[in-house]
């Protein structure tokens, strides 16, 4: 019987354990990263996105620049996305909020787009 609970108490120790790390694994990221395709002798382009926050920063060297926003953002759920143009010569970035539907293009800054009506 001492056995028993022995093996009943290791098994609730091991499934409590494991339910923390499922739920650890499924937990939304903190920040994303996009590597955009490099042009033709060139090195990609890195951007780094704050989910939460949407702050976007780009590697310059070897550091994270922050790009600054014209004006401050609420709490969102902010991803990037980007499309490169055939020949890789060119790219187009932009960010997303998946809550609102707010989205922005950067060029230099960023420029947010005039939400439908």
């Amino acid at each position: 019987m001492k056995r028993f609970s022995k093996a009943i108490a290791i098994g609730s120790i091991f499934l409590a354990a494991t339910a923390v790390n499922a739920t650890l694994a499924m937990a939304d990221p903190v920040y994303e990263l996009a590597i955009i395709t490099p042009a033709p002798n060139a090195g990609p382009n890195i951007y780094r996105i704050d989910v939460a926050s949407g702050q976007v920063s780009q590697v310059v060297g070897n550091n994270f620049v922050t790009i600054k926003d014209p004006q401050a953002l609420p709490p969102g759920s902010y991803h990037l996305h980007w499309i490169s143009s055939g020949d890789a010569k060119s790219y187009w970035l932009y960010r997303f909020d998946t809550q609102t539907g707010r989205t922005w293009f950067f060029t230099t800054v960023w420029t947010e787009y005039t939400p439908a009506k």
